[in-house]
């Protein structure tokens, strides 16, 4: 839900910025609001999640919808250091499902947090 609406603000930021460029007008805040609001549930609606929702059955139980969609949870980690003398490897991959891409990424840090390498 998240990527639809950061992308629905870009492109309609972007829209918006050509429309004030190109016709030398502009639209309200409020406008815009609705603007995102319904791109926002245009993508949601493509989705497989939502399959079962009408247009109009998205606009009218927005709230209802927006909080039944479920939130990721956020874990805090932090970094200890390696005892004298050694080095620690921090490594963390990703993938955007399975198969589908990924990557991964590590860095080593001396006994003092020093980055050595990545």
């Amino acid at each position: 839900m998240l990527r639809g609406l950061r992308d629905a603000v870009s492109w309609t930021i972007w829209e918006e910025r050509n429309f004030r460029i190109f016709s030398a007008a502009e639209r309200g805040v409020e406008e815009l609001k609705a603007i995102i609001h319904f791109r926002v549930v245009q993508w949601l609606i493509s989705t497989e999640l939502f399959t079962g929702y009408t247009m109009d059955g998205m606009l009218r139980k927005w709230g209802e919808i927006a909080k039944s969609t479920q939130t990721k949870s956020v874990m805090s980690v932090s970094w200890t250091p390696s005892p004298a003398g050694f080095m620690k490897l921090n490594f963390d991959g990703s993938s955007m499902g399975n198969p589908g891409q990924s990557g991964i990424g590590g860095v080593f840090r001396d006994e003092n947090g020093v980055i050595l390498g990545s």
